[in-house]
């Protein structure tokens, strides 16, 4: 059985906000704590990196603390979220100029809540690496989209306010993505088994 928080209702995200905004410490805490973890698995996927990773999250969540005010109707502070920290994750990469290395280990994005054999685990780290592996050969662009809706699983409307564009974008986006990383991971899946048979 899967622990976790309760997520949030939708009419429940406007009133937590509302509080938030009002100053209720507590409001922007639970705000937090439903968006920290897919937020943080969202730049990990863009920049690949944990520890920018973390230190993005932590700068988008400051600021969203800080602009709270500046949310207005219909108040989606998921998306806005969203949109702040791919905004500093975009930033992070030009200041760094770093492209993802594909021999580094991917590590886990969260605690493990059981144990699983360890034939498994493998197989589901190697499975894990080689989708984080193609991830990194995509634009940022299809990578984003791609995250944002597959893995975090966003709607088409929150990719588009996350990403600053229209929803027939935002769709036309994902499917584009889809097709790279299909065609990305074919490849990658054709050369290894190559490189075995060889």
């Amino acid at each position: 059985m899967k622990r976790g928080r309760a997520k949030v209702a939708s009419g429940d995200w406007a009133e937590l906000v509302h509080r938030a905004q009002a100053g209720d410490g507590d409001a922007f805490t639970e705000l937090f704590q439903q968006l920290h973890s897919p937020v943080l698995n969202y730049i990990y996927r863009t920049v690949g990196d944990r520890q920018v990773a973390e230190d993005v999250t932590q700068d988008a969540f400051i600021r969203a603390h800080q602009r709270i005010g500046q949310l207005g109707p219909p108040f989606d502070f998921k998306s806005w979220v969203f949109r702040i920290a791919s905004n500093l994750a975009i930033d992070s990469l030009r200041q760094s100029k770093r492209f993802v290395d594909l021999d580094e280990p991917m590590e886990p994005l969260g605690p493990m809540t059981t144990k699983r054999p360890a034939e498994r685990r493998v197989q589901q780290d190697q499975a894990r690496k080689s989708v984080q592996d193609t991830l990194a050969l995509m634009p940022t662009a299809y990578r984003q989209a791609i995250v944002l809706r597959e893995l975090n699983g966003l709607g088409y409307q929150e990719v588009a306010t996350t990403l600053e564009c229209s929803y027939d974008y935002a769709r036309q986006l994902v499917h584009r993505a889809r097709l790279n990383f299909r065609e990305l991971h074919g490849m990658r899946l054709l050369a290894t088994s190559g490189a075995v048979q060889c």
